[in-house]
């Protein structure tokens, strides 16, 4: 029996769904959700989208994966992947296809004669749903994929008018089982609104087979330049540790972060030192003094974690240089990134295997930087200190800022989001300026939109401010202690250490304490999402990140100290 592959929107509009009834072929006057086939290397987004617009003459934007619908016609098997969906503002719906159509309350689902695959959309999942968009768990200012599992940012950049984030994307499924693609978001008026464009690059090659996993970019003449690690599991009795695994390199161009060029495989396993294991990924790629330059995180065959150097006259010919590591930091270094903020050089890892400290490495997988001096690595720091925080990238943005977005999420953590149910998980941090602190050390600011920001309203200490989310709340001047309460989450300091405590609160899933020695701050600035909030002390000295889900839009927040706040808009997150 042949299969066919096709998607369908569910179009919703003040809580009622949009059904078409078809007017023609072996099921002429039955009802459907409008979509179509997916056409080959289209992903499903894609594919929804284009046949909204040709069916329909509408623009949509995707808001969630809902359910795929696996059904046997007589004639061929049917996969349905089914998104919720709204129409753009602006965009009317045009019959150009179907014989009719109806807007219909959930309490009208039965009064039509429904597609047996459309049936089980009805029965299974829409009789109780509500619109994705209404879900107080969607941020207003990270971004987040429609569907899924997001996790590491890639391929950071600016490029011709807009800036491109790429990002780790499993659509199918929110708990992250499923092969590893590219997702895109990109954005032409410095971050005021964003574009969700769909599956950027897919594991279609021998090479990637398994998933396309981390990279970066570099934009040279006008062309975006993609560097990414093709994922190769093979089939047999390996550890895919010491064998069983490719780890390739590929280059790929693209003039718009929407198509890609071919792929091109740059380096192999036979090209990595033979002291190194089969872990070896996550390309960071830049130009310097006419020469591209490349780090790539690497395990080696004793289990050591350790970042390899390779250089090139070109994107495609690459020679190894050198190696850099730590003796007993770690037995995988992840997403390496090397740069400089205000003249200084930093090289960024992700180490994996780090023993917890009360203070330091709390988390199950760490993030953070060394000084780096010639050949030496030195003073390592943790980006974030918080519960939610992995694999960052930088970049240079187009005023020459250097700017920092991470994962706003973790593998292997004993805590949980409860958007998984709702088909989706995780989000990115927002975008971070980095500064250099008077100790040398990397000091973060978090970057909004100006348009967003409200006016800033002074609070007494001890009074409760009712706020809808987002917002800012700044600490202007802190004087020994201090105590901060965001509904049921507390942020303490008591002039040494600061403390991030969800414990036994129940928008925290899990999530208990975590803390930082600071010493003596000056101030704390705290941005509040929806469900996330990330703290910034001294002046971003100091950051901890963790993600939160209240029950209610609006939550009590209250200090020991008078503190600053202002309501923050939300950005346009076209998905």
């Amino acid at each position: 029996m042949r299969s066919l592959h096709v998607v369908a929107a569910i179009i919703i509009r003040e809580d009622k769904i949009f059904a078409t009834q078809r007017g023609y072929g072996d099921h002429k006057d039955k009802w459907e959700f409008p979509g179509g086939k997916v056409e080959p290397g289209e992903s499903p987004e894609s594919a929804l989208i284009r046949e909204i617009r040709e069916e329909l003459d509408a623009d949509i934007v995707i808001t969630e994966f809902l359910t795929t619908v696996e059904y046997d016609y007589p004639e061929f098997h049917l996969s349905m992947n089914c998104f919720m969906a709204e129409l753009k503002e602006g965009s009317e719906l045009k019959l150009k296809e179907h014989e009719a159509a109806r807007w219909l309350s959930r309490d009208e689902l039965d009064s039509v004669d429904w597609l047996p695959a459309d049936v089980e959309v009805v029965k299974e999942k829409l009789r109780t749903r509500v619109a994705g968009s209404s879900d107080i768990c969607r941020q207003a200012l990270h971004l987040e994929s429609p569907t899924g599992w997001m996790n590491d940012p890639n391929g950071l950049c600016y490029a011709n008018g807009k800036y491109h984030v790429f990002f780790q994307y499993t659509p199918e499924a929110a708990d992250g089982t499923g092969l590893r693609r590219w997702g895109h978001y990109e954005s032409s008026d410095d971050g005021r609104s964003w574009e969700f464009t769909g599956t950027f690059l897919s594991p279609d090659i021998p090479e990637d087979r398994t998933g396309v996993f981390s990279g970066s970019a570099v934009v040279l003449d006008g062309v975006i330049h993609i560097f990414y690690t093709g994922n190769v599991e093979l089939e047999g009795d390996y550890d895919y540790v010491t064998s069983g695994r490719e780890a390739n390199q590929i280059h790929v161009i693209t003039a718009d972060g929407r198509k890609a060029g071919p792929k091109i495989v740059i380096l192999r396993n036979s090209d990595y030192p033979e002291w190194c294991s089969c872990h070896v990924r996550d390309p960071k790629v830049w130009i310097e003094d006419g020469r591209w330059k490349m780090v790539l995180g690497a395990r080696t065959l004793d289990d050591k974690g350790c970042v390899l150097f390779y250089e090139a006259a070109d994107p495609e010919h690459w020679t190894f240089v050198k190696s850099m590591s730590v003796e007993d930091y770690g037995y995988m270094w992840e997403c390496p990134d090397l740069f400089t903020v205000e003249g200084s050089v930093f090289l960024g890892v992700s180490p994996q295997g780090l023993k917890h400290e009360e203070y330091r490495f709390q988390n199950a997988f760490s993030s953070g930087y060394f000084r780096v001096d010639g050949d030496t690595l030195s003073d390592f720091e943790e980006f974030d200190y918080g519960f939610d925080f992995y694999a960052p990238q930088t970049f240079v943005d187009k005023n020459g800022d250097r700017i920092l977005i991470g994962w706003m999420g973790i593998g292997d953590n004993s805590y949980t989001n409860p958007t998984v149910a709702l088909g989706w998980q995780h989000c990115l941090t927002l975008p971070r300026r980095l500064s250099l602190a008077p100790d040398g050390a990397i000091r973060q600011e978090p970057v909004i939109h100006p348009d967003l920001l409200g006016k800033i309203e002074f609070i007494e200490a001890n009074q409760t401010k009712v706020s809808a989310l987002p917002c800012d709340i700044t600490i202007p001047s802190v004087n020994g202690e201090c105590l901060l309460k965001i509904e049921d989450v507390q942020i303490r300091y008591d002039g040494s250490v600061l403390v991030l405590d969800l414990e036994g609160a129940a928008s925290g899933y899990g999530r208990k304490v975590r803390k930082v020695k600071t010493g003596s701050i000056s101030d704390l600035r705290v941005i509040c999402d929806r469900s996330s909030i990330e703290v910034f002390a001294d002046q971003g000295r100091y950051v901890m990140s963790t993600r939160f889900y209240p029950e209610e839009k609006e939550i009590g927040i209250s200090c020991s100290c008078e503190f600053l706040y202002r309501s923050i808009g939300e950005m346009r997150h076209n998905i």
